[in-house]
């Protein structure tokens, strides 16, 4: 059997996530799970986190669907998880919110397995960094 291949950007929606001011502390509470590259590596979806935004800081906030599948692209290259309710994450990480025609739990277990490919992909500065452009032109197996 041939997979066909696409740029993950032309089969799902990626999101950078964002910080909601750190300085205004009621950006945080307990509304939202917000994920930093840490809580990721399991294959286990995330629902609980050592940290949570208030509605404030959700309003300020990129909020991302549950199954969206999550890739560490700064510092900790290659980092993976899956949403296991609506969340948030910091900018570190890229969210693959999955169209039709690919499965997220495949795509999870995909990037688990391209980690070093992620790495090598990434502009080694003194923090490696894979940014968002290059992150959508990832070329992914399709069905």
């Amino acid at each position: 059997m041939r997979w066909l291949v696409a740029p993950i950007k032309t089969v799902a929606k990626v999101v950078t996530g964002n910080t909601p001011p750190k300085n205004e502390r009621d950006n945080y509470g307990d509304e939202i799970p917000w994920i930093k590259p840490p809580e990721l590596g399991s294959t286990e979806p995330i629902i609980t986190t050592s940290e949570r935004l208030s509605a404030k800081g959700a309003a300020k906030a990129r909020i991302l669907p549950a199954e969206s599948v999550l890739v560490s692209c700064i510092g900790t290259i290659g980092r993976v998880g899956i949403a296991g309710t609506e969340l948030a994450t910091n900018q570190q990480i890229n969210a693959v919110i999955c169209g039709p025609a690919i499965d997220p739990r495949f795509v999870m277990y995909w990037f688990m397995y391209s980690s070093n490919d992620l790495l090598a992909m990434a502009n080694n500065a003194v923090v490696p960094i894979l940014n968002k452009g290059n992150f959508e032109q990832i070329r992914i197996p399709v069905w």
